[in-house]
């Protein structure tokens, strides 16, 4: 006797209709990417060069210390012998695939101008199941070959890592920072803070935090408005809170990677069609080497989902023990970098090619002594315009005498302590 045949289920029948409707609007925004015209980043036609010789500040003790750390030879030696040299054995990974993600300053997008404001790596390793997000500090003081960006005739420059886009666009940027840290970068993408604010609307805001003295600052210079707690930012708040210096460079580099790991996170929770806009978003105001058919390969990936599930893992680089500011300006970053370039592997390959010598010489180390004598040249002259206007007044035999309200002052004078050279 002949079975009946089963009549297919609901649940079947609808899984069908949307894998239907999900083939569809794939194969439309599939297409639509695909014939995509991206113009890739160049290096600019006519570089911004005066940037070379000058720091980007009205400051003119700032100016004047640079000036200073462009004369220690032994500065220079350090850091053009570390980024010159072992480039052929930069770290790379099968398993690894590394984005470049840049901000560029206030400047149009169809222009190559500007330093950049922010500079971050993301790598994405299907090994260890762990997407990396590693927030550089563009202010700390780097070596920077201009050869590749057409300047044969410049003398080597020793300058924010930030003014290797001014003067090469996204592709100097990426070789410096490929060979201060000894890494092979993949792709790119390059956007402005008018691009930022786009993505950040496209998510629908991310969370953020802000303790009392950045509210302060934020609302004084931005005119921000602090969201209540656990709400999200819009994106004129979170550009504000990108934009913010007040608090020293190494704090906004720290809110750059708060902000980084949020959007990430916003980004592994889209759903399907919310995860094809975001993929158009990002490629109407990036630049990106990714052609038409390599985005549709990531829009596919991100369809599967396969990623959502890894861990995201936050760095912010340079690390506090690697660095030092030169004397009193801290917005001038020097930077232990065989050091970082070897905490920079570890956090994008989960492993390292770079052996250090704990008795090496390092710029930190080296500064650190420049500092030591700053200092207490420093002190020399505070003690002595102290001796020229004494706060207390002193008896025939250089003894304190009585203070304001009449009462006698009963500290014994002290011994005097010699002078200790600090530097050994």
């Amino acid at each position: 006797m002949a079975k009946n045949k089963t009549a297919p289920s609901i649940g079947l029948i609808i899984f069908a209709v949307v894998a239907a409707v999900l083939v569809v609007v794939c194969a439309v925004l599939g297409m639509s990417l695909a014939n995509r015209t991206f113009v890739p980043e160049t290096a600019p036609a006519d570089p911004i060069t005066e940037y070379i010789n000058v720091v980007d500040s009205t400051d003119e003790t700032t100016d004047e210390y640079y000036t200073e750390l462009r004369k220690m030879t032994d500065l220079q030696d350090l850091v053009t012998s570390w980024s010159a040299n072992n480039n052929d054995a930069k770290f790379r990974s099968s398993a690894v695939t590394t984005f470049l993600l840049t901000v560029k300053e206030a400047a149009p997008m169809d222009t190559n101008y500007g330093n950049a404001d922010l500079a971050a790596l993301i790598s994405v390793n299907t090994e260890t199941g762990t997407v990396s997000s590693v927030s550089i500090d563009t202010d700390m003081f780097v070596y920077i070959d201009l050869k590749d960006a057409g300047l044969q005739n410049k003398t080597p420059v020793y300058t924010k890592l930030k003014v290797a886009y001014a003067n090469g666009g996204i592709k100097l940027l990426e070789q410096t920072i490929e060979n201060n840290f000894k890494i092979e970068i993949d792709h790119y993408l390059v956007t402005d803070m008018t691009g930022v604010k786009t993505i950040v609307e496209a998510l629908g805001g991310i969370k953020l935090n802000a303790d009392e003295e950045l509210a302060k600052f934020l609302s004084e210079d931005f005119q921000t408005e602090i969201p209540a707690e656990n709400e999200k930012w819009n994106a004129d708040q979170v550009v504000s809170f990108l934009r913010e210096t007040r608090d020293g460079t190494v704090n906004r580099n720290v809110r750059h990677n708060e902000a980084l790991h949020e959007i990430i996170n916003e980004t592994k929770n889209l759903g399907f069609t919310d995860a094809f806009s975001f993929i158009k978003t990002l490629s109407d105001v990036c630049k990106t080497d990714l052609v038409g058919n390599e985005l549709l390969t990531a829009l596919r990936a991100t369809l599967l989902g396969g990623w959502k599930n890894y861990t995201v893992a936050s760095h912010v680089l340079p690390e506090e023990d690697s660095t030092v500011s030169y004397k009193d300006a801290e917005d001038l970053l020097i930077v232990d970098i065989p050091m970082q370039a070897q905490s920079l592997q570890k956090m994008l390959f989960n492993n390292s090619n770079i052996t250090l010598n704990e008795n090496r010489l390092s710029t930190v180390k080296l500064v650190d002594a420049v500092n030591s004598i700053f200092a207490e040249e420093q002190l020399s002259d505070e003690t002595l315009a102290s001796l020229d206007n004494p706060a207390t007044s002193l008896d025939e035999n250089g003894n304190p005498i009585a203070g304001e309200n009449g009462a006698d002052v009963t500290e014994e004078p002290t011994e005097p302590v010699e002078d200790s050279n600090t530097l050994g």
